[in-house]
Parts: C-alpha cells; sequence; structure tokens
C-alpha cells in the first residue's frame, strides 16, 4: 500500500477528545498513564524512585470533572501496580499489582458503577507486566509477560488461550493487540512477528530467522486498519506498516523524530496514517522534531511524504487531538467536495475586489490539507487558480486604464492577485504596471513608496529609481537628495542627483559650501573638485587679508592645497620685512624671530589634529633665520642644538608623508573619505581653537552659518 500524506501531531499533552469512529482507538501510551478515546478517563499513578515503570498507587480520575473515581494505595515496601490498561470507550480499566511476598493479579473493574470484575492470575512465576490492552470491541483483554502471552474474555474473565513464546528467549517482546475482529492476536519482538488464531490457539506466523540481528515490525502500539490486514507501529525513530497475513514489511519511514516517543494509526481514509509524537516520561518534548517536519511550532499537522512537507496545520499541540482528527477526515471527504464545488459555482456572482476576495478564500480552503488522494478537489485547484489569475490580470488592466495604482498595492498586500506562497504573477505583472502608472503620472512620492513594496526584483528597482531621479521635483532640497543618493547609492542613476547637488554647491561659491559637499559625498568624482575650489576660495581670503597670520592659518589649515607652497612664500616676504630693521641689532632681530618659531612649535604640541602645516611654518621661519642672521649668536647655538635636529627629522618625515598623500590624492577618483575627514578635522579644529588671524576665523564662521541657514530654509 503506497502512502503519500501523514497527519503529524507534535504534543506533549494527552490531547484526545470525542469517541472514535474507526475500528481502531488511539491513546497516551504509556505505562502509568492511559487514556480512553475520548479523553475523558484517565488512569494514573506516580512512579516510583527506584522503579520508575511502577508506582505505589493507582487512581482513575474524570478528567472533564476532575472527580477520583478509584484509588488505591501501597503502603512503603508493601507493594506496587503497574501495566495500567483502560478500554477504548473508558468502560473497563486494569492494571496489574501485587504485595510483596504474594502472589500478583492483574485486576479488571467496572468503571460505571465501579466494580471489581476479574482478578487474572499469572501461571507459574509469570508475570502479566510487560503489556496490557483491551480490543478494540472491549470484549477481549491482552495480557503480555516476558515470554508469554494470554488473551482474556472481559464477560467472564476465562482465559481464551494463553500463548506460549515460539522463538528463543532472547527474541524479547516488544508490543502486541487484537485484531479488530476479535480473531488473531499480534505480537511484534526484537526479532520476529507472531500472529495466532485465537479460537484455536494456532500460531498462523512466525517470521523469526536466527540470520537476522533484528526485526522491523514495530517497537511502538499497533494499530490495524478497518480490516484488521494491515497494522501500523513505531520504529526505529520512524514507522512501519506491515501485513499481518505475511509479516512483510509494505512501508518504512525512519528517523522521522529525533528523541520524541511515538505512535502510528489509520484515519478513515486509510492511505493516509496519523502518527503522533509524544512527550517522554518526565514530560520533555524535542523542539527539533518540528524543525525537522519544516512545522513552524509544535502542533497538529497534515504532512505530505512525498512533497515532505507540511500540508495543513490541523490544530495547536494543546488543541483536542480527536477534533483533529476529525478536521483530517473532513479533509478528504465528499461532503468537502461538494461544498467548494458549490462555492466555486457561485464566483461569477462576484465583481472586482470583491470577486479576488473570493478567489483567495477558495484557493485557500482548496489547499488546506491538499493530498494527491481527492481527484475532485485537485481539479478544482487547478481551475480555481487559472480563473483567478484571469479575473488578476482582468483588474490589473482596468487599474492602468483608471491610473488607480494603490488599488494594485492594495490587492497585492493582501494577497488577493494571486496565492501568498506564489509571488510569480505580482512580479511579472503587478509591479510593471505600477510603475507604469507612476511613470505616466510622474508621481515621484508614489514611484519612492514603490520601493518600499516587498519582492521587489532588483531590475525593477534600478527602474524605479531612474523613474524616480527623472521625476524628482525641483522643490526638493539638498538634504532630501543627499538622502535619497545615500539610500540608493548602488543605482547609476543617482550620479545625476549628484550633478545637480553639486551644482547648487558651485552657486553658494562658499568655503562652507564645498566643505559641506564633501563631507557628505566622499565618493563622488565631485569630491575632488569640491575640495580644490575649498582651498581656492580658502586661499582668496587669506589673500585678501595678506597678513603673516592669514597665511599661517591657512597653511595650517588646508595644508594638503596646491596653494600651501604660494602662501607661505607671501608669508616669508612679509617675515622678511618684519624682521629687517635699521633700528634694531642682528642679535634682537635673530632673538625675536626665534622665540616666535619657537612659539608656534609650542602651539603645534598642543594640538591634536594634523600639525604639518605648523612644520612648515617653522621650517620658513628657520630659513629665514638662517638666511638673515647666520652669524647671529641666537642663530648659531639654535643650529648647534639638539632641539633643531629633532626638528629636522621630524619636518624631513612630515614632508615625506605629506608628498606621498598629496599624491595619493591627485591619482584617486573618489573615495577621498579619509582625507577629507582628516581636512574637515583640521580645518574645523584650527580655526575653532588656535587661529591666528581673527578676522579670518569670524568670516569662516559667517559662511558657515549662512550655508546652514540656506539648508534649512530648504526644509
Amino acid at each position: 500500500m503506497r502512502i503519500t500524506s501523514l497527519l503529524v501531531l507534535l504534543s506533549t499533552l494527552f490531547i484526545l477528545s470525542s469517541p472514535q469512529v474507526n475500528a481502531t482507538r488511539i491513546h497516551y501510551q504509556d505505562v502509568l498513564k492511559q487514556m480512553d478515546n475520548s479523553g475523558r478517563y484517565l488512569i494514573t499513578g506516580n512512579e516510583r524512585a527506584r522503579h520508575s515503570s511502577s508506582a505505589n498507587g493507582v487512581s482513575v480520575i474524570d478528567n472533564h470533572t476532575g472527580k477520583q473515581i478509584f484509588h488505591e494505595e501501597y503502603g512503603k515496601n508493601e507493594g506496587r501496580v503497574f501495566n495500567f490498561a483502560m478500554s477504548p470507550s473508558g468502560k473497563y480499566f486494569g492494571y496489574w499489582a501485587e504485595k510483596y511476598e504474594r502472589k500478583g493479579f492483574f485486576y479488571v473493574y467496572q468503571r460505571s458503577p465501579l466494580k471489581l470484575l476479574h482478578k487474572i492470575p499469572s501461571p507459574n512465576s509469570w508475570d502479566w507486566d510487560r503489556g496490557a490492552e483491551f480490543s478494540v470491541s472491549e470484549k477481549r483483554l491482552y495480557l503480555q509477560s516476558y515470554t508469554n502471552s494470554v488473551v482474556v474474555d472481559v464477560d467472564s474473565g476465562k482465559t481464551l488461550q494463553l500463548f506460549k513464546g515460539v522463538t528463543p528467549r532472547h527474541d524479547d517482546f516488544k508490543v502486541g493487540a487484537i485484531t479488530p475482529d476479535d480473531q488473531k492476536l499480534v505480537v511484534s519482538r526484537e526479532k520476529s512477528l507472531n500472529v495466532w488464531d485465537i479460537s484455536t490457539g494456532k500460531l498462523l506466523l512466525n517470521t523469526f530467522d536466527r540470520k537476522k540481528n533484528s526485526g522491523r515490525h514495530g517497537w511502538g502500539p499497533i494499530r490495524f486498519n478497518k480490516t484488521g490486514t494491515h497494522y501500523l507501529s513505531a520504529w526505529a525513530a520512524g514507522f512501519v506498516m506491515v501485513n499481518v497475513e505475511t509479516g512483510k514489511i509494505t512501508y518504512v519511514l525512519e528517523d522521522l523524530a529525533s528523541r520524541s516517543d511515538i505512535m502510528a494509526d489509520f484515519i478513515a481514509d486509510e492511505r493516509l496514517p496519523l502518527v503522533t509524537f509524544i512527550s517522554g516520561r518526565g514530560g520533555y518534548h524535542d523542539e527539533a522534531d518540528a524543525k525537522r517536519l519544516k512545522a513552524p511550532t509544535a502542533g497538529i499537522y497534515l504532512y505530505d511524504m512525498v512533497k515532505k512537507k507540511v500540508v495543513s496545520r490541523l490544530g495547536d499541540k494543546d488543541d483536542n487531538y480527536q477534533e483533529a482528527r476529525k478536521k483530517a477526515d473532513y479533509l478528504v471527504s465528499e461532503e468537502r467536495v461538494e461544498k467548494l464545488q458549490a462555492q466555486y459555482a457561485q464566483l461569477n456572482n462576484f465583481q472586482g475586489q470583491e470577486q479576488l476576495e473570493q478567489y483567495a478564500l477558495l484557493f485557500t480552503a482548496l489547499s488546506n490539507g491538499n493530498t494527491t488522494y481527492v481527484t475532485a478537489i485537485n481539479t478544482l485547484l487547478a481551475q480555481t487558480q487559472k480563473d483567478w489569475l484571469k479575473a488578476s490580470t482582468e483588474q490589473v488592466a482596468l487599474a492602468q486604464k483608471t491610473g488607480n495604482a494603490q488599488l494594485l498595492i492594495t490587492l497585492a498586500e493582501q494577497h488577493l492577485l494571486e496565492p501568498q506562497s506564489e509571488i510569480s504573477f505580482y512580479q511579472r505583472k503587478v509591479l510593471p504596471a505600477i510603475l507604469a502608472i507612476y511613470q505616466q503620472q510622474k508621481d515621484y512620492q508614489g514611484l519612492l513608496a514603490m520601493l518600499t513594496l516587498a519582492n521587489l526584483p532588483a531590475t525593477i528597482a534600478d527602474s524605479v529609481i531612474s523613474s524616480a531621479v527623472k521625476y524628482m521635483p525641483e522643490s526638493l532640497s539638498l538634504n532630501e537628495r543627499l538622502e535619497f543618493v545615500n539610500k540608493f547609492a548602488d543605482n547609476p542613476a543617482t550620479k545625476n542627483v549628484i550633478a545637480d547637488i553639486y551644482k547648487e554647491v558651485e552657486k553658494a561659491e562658499s568655503i562652507a559650501a564645498y566643505l559641506w559637499f564633501s563631507e557628505s559625498l566622499p565618493d563622488s568624482k565631485q569630491a575632488k573638485a569640491a575640495i580644490k575650489n575649498m582651498h581656492q576660495l580658502a586661499f582668496e581670503l587669506a589673500e585678501n587679508r595678506a597678513t603673516i597670520a592669514a597665511y599661517n592659518d591657512f597653511i595650517i589649515a588646508y595644508p594638503w592645497a596646491t596653494q600651501a607652497q604660494e602662501a607661505n612664500e607671501l608669508a616669508r616676504v612679509l617675515e622678511n620685512d618684519e624682521y629687517s630693521s635699521f633700528f634694531s641689532s642682528d642679535d634682537e632681530l635673530s632673538r625675536r624671530l626665534l622665540v616666535r618659531s619657537k612659539q608656534i612649535a609650542r602651539k603645534a604640541k598642543q594640538q591634536s589634529y594634523d600639525t604639518v602645516g605648523y612644520l612648515m611654518i617653522i621650517e620658513r621661519m628657520n630659513t629665514l633665520l638662517q638666511d638673515n642672521f647666520p652669524g647671529a649668536e641666537a642663530t648659531l647655538r639654535y643650529l648647534e642644538s639638539e632641539e633643531f635636529k629633532d626638528f629636522h627629522r621630524d619636518f624631513n618625515r612630515a614632508m615625506k608623508s605629506l608628498e606621498t598623500r598629496l599624491d595619493d590624492i591627485n591619482k584617486s577618483v573618489g573615495k577621498l573619505n579619509s582625507f577629507i575627514q582628516r581636512q574637515s578635522d583640521t580645518m574645523n579644529a584650527h580655526f575653532d581653537k588656535a587661529a591666528q588671524d581673527r578676522e579670518m576665523a569670524s568670516e569662516l564662521t559667517r559662511q558657515h552659518r549662512l550655508w546652514e541657514r540656506y539648508l534649512q530654509k530648504q526644509e
């Protein structure tokens, strides 16, 4: 029998409800916890510290009312109870109990009215402690010891058959059950499968093979199909399907879960086995099982084994199991097919967005739990999707005709144009239509909004950005344009926006404007030109002042400028005049020049920014000292000092570094971040704290304020 889909239940609770219509039953399987099919009646006991499979007492509880129906307790070292069983309807329950130094019995009770029906002894020294289960009809009770099995008539308590082990003792018992017709007993062992006829006691099947190290007929609870020809049982973190007549394993699913206990069962459609993941006795459930199944959270799922993915989520992990089971049966029922076909027939009664909403609802309903078994559903699903896309195409054409891009965005965001899991129609038809509308309307804001849409292909995004540049309003402020450039820096179209920004900066013809541009767009091709223009304007400002202090400020603030050497020469001429006097001796003039040079040197050591400009000024003054006062005592002492040697060494190093940096700047195209940051820091720090010409510093401050006001005025 081929299986392509299955239901998966990931649960840490005993979430079962409502009687089962199928010929099998399903309940929480634990030696100390058993429930009926409705999930109402529970037989349980607290496990003992030394023997976790047994308890000091046993209780039967009505989960609906919380009432304790039955309780039996043994004192410490008095006895123990284990191997609990609850019948499918909750009519009967039973357990094995033994008092120490006495013979044990399996006790069978009627729940309502509460009554002890039977005390079933074990022959010889056997204990019926390995397995216990009522049949589906509740007429038979199956008990298991380490090697032997027995089937008891529930009404009379009489033993119908005692089945002794037919395989070696090392072929350990795993699990057993009675077929739905009460005719056969099926027992799975570690290396074999045994099937007996209950009425005759005849062994019908024994698959033991000494050459095989192990069998794989199932180690978890056995659950039959309606006819009893096949059963499902957990095995190797998965499950197997076994033919009862031949013992042949007709299906194997391994490594389905990592640590959880597993139980498999049939639902109404026997091609869809129900698989239950149950936590261990300590209440631990491995969430990795859900990830293995690609299920987002623990819960009840319809899982397609061929597609290897979740088909439908039927409930949360704490939801009622039987209700989820009903949902599973409904998904493959004729009733569902007829209802969905009627829903499809009504689609032509709707128009526009309302019709798309109905298509979306129908498609979701058809997709929920879709399997390969219901041909009518699959046919209807394909037709619905075809008609839905046709209606969506018509809606796109109408939106383009009326210029209603927002309608398309709304429909797409609500997944009314195609299934949520698909985006092909959205990307091929819807997005190009929205772009065409905004382009026709020259809607810059609409284009920007389009860039926030989900699942926007890069090619369309590039077209949107290019269109936004083309239709960018002239009223847009420089900061808004700058924000656009920074946001879409990788798009080539932003170069046009940068060019427009630079044109406005050129119109301002301001040191502050060029500095703002170079700081804001250091990687642009215009950044180098902005720096050169800033240097030229600053040099012109120093020339207008025509003072040594102004030239010194320029050299210190802009040592990388091409005009730095010219400024130094102009300052040299002024200094030569200042330190040439008929009224002062050479010694006095040389001392004054040397003192001033040392003052500038001390000032340089106090700064945290680049001081190469200071070194250029000091070298200029040292040269003047040597040229004009070579024989002066102050000159001779200074030239012989370690201070002069240290300065000369530092100056040479600084000049080599400056030469290298200027060479890098001249060769580079864009990517001037580091240099521009150094230039900005040096300029701002100098004029803020150490400017020599206050008038020049005031002019720069005025320009900065004017530029800031200009930017603010645009907002």
